[in-house]
């Protein structure tokens, strides 16, 4: 037997000497199968991994209910005033606060404003009304300062709380805490927020660089938080947008 093994093993050797480039050509394809199976399975992995570390930090056990705005005809696009009324409104929000096993429920309005400190504008920062909630909820931790508290909240005192990146835009050189940024528009409603904390980089990114696009749609690191409340007095329920010639109310 082992006769038998040693000269098979000797003929084996005998002809992958005698056909270099056949043997090359079949180690090559063995090597690159078994590669492209590896990589396969790597990628597999790292999606889930993916998708499991943003269920992590967004939270495992949320729900995500969001409004989506419905096409437009060209009938109605092409009219100079307009007023378009769909989404989620305060009734939707008291009905899912009366669901069963649902400990939170947490209000989040991208208020459409914008975001400034002087004459610097932040192009890309969303200002996001919300509740104090929040925070806890999606797993926004604060990395310099504190988040805006029930009493302020209920209150609806003039406070905000700032993503990492749109911090470093409007206070590239100085320290956020204790100043003031401008949310609105000029010549219409606007108010001075006092920053009183600065939030650490989640990792979420909307384009799926780092994942969360799916989920949230909107660059976190970019989000001005402050209180609904404040943004119920002071912008009302209706986003108003004049240009061109044109408003639309929504």
């Amino acid at each position: 037997m082992f006769t038998f093994l040693k000269e098979t093993l000797t003929l084996a050797l005998r002809n992958l000497r005698l056909h270099k480039l056949r043997s090359l050509l079949t180690a090559l394809g063995i090597i690159f199968g078994v590669a492209a199976v590896i990589i396969m399975v790597a990628i597999g992995e790292g999606g889930k991994q993916k998708a499991k570390r943003q269920m992590e930090l967004l939270g495992a056990t949320n729900v995500v209910v969001q409004s989506e705005r419905p096409p437009e005809s060209a009938e109605s696009s092409g009219r100079t005033q307009r007023v378009l009324s769909y989404g989620l409104k305060r009734v939707d929000l008291a009905r899912l606060e009366m669901l069963p096993k649902v400990k939170k429920v947490v209000p989040v309005k991208d208020t459409e404003q914008r975001v400034s400190l002087g004459d610097t504008r932040a192009p890309g920062a969303t200002a996001i009304a919300t509740t104090p909630d929040v925070f806890e909820v999606i797993n926004l931790r604060p990395a310099r300062g504190v988040t805006f508290t029930q009493q302020q909240y209920d209150q609806g005192e003039a406070v905000c709380v700032l993503g990492a990146t749109v911090a470093r835009q409007l206070f590239p050189f100085q320290d956020p805490l204790g100043q003031q940024i401008k949310v609105g528009v000029s010549g219409m409603s606007t108010i001075m927020l006092t920053v009183i904390g600065v939030l650490e980089p989640t990792g979420l990114r909307p384009d799926g660089g780092s994942g969360g696009g799916g989920i949230i749609k909107r660059d976190l690191e970019q989000d001005v938080y402050f209180p609904l409340t404040l943004s119920r007095a002071a912008f009302g329920d209706q986003t108003i947008r004049r240009q061109a010639g044109s408003m639309e109310r929504k």
